[in-house]
């Protein structure tokens, strides 16, 4: 789990990825909102993203979702 508000206000991440292998579940509320965040990949272990996960992350232009989830599609 991404807890909430983890990188809230952070201007000092671009960029975040997960390793295939990742257990990472859950994206919880506002983890990333009002960051720097560039770009992020989604991992197949990814099931949840909750509402505003990433809200007012204006630099946010790349998703990449892994090929293996069969929860999000590209």
């Amino acid at each position: 789990i991404i807890s909430k508000g983890t990188f809230k206000n952070n201007y000092n991440i671009s960029s975040i990825s997960f390793p295939e292998d990742s257990e990472v579940q859950t994206i919880e509320e506002e983890a990333f909102s009002c960051s720097s965040l560039t770009q992020i990949s989604i991992p197949s272990s990814l099931k949840e993203l909750k509402e505003d996960w990433c809200a007012f992350t204006w630099r946010l232009k790349q998703v990449f979702i892994s090929p293996k989830t069969n929860t999000f599609q590209f």
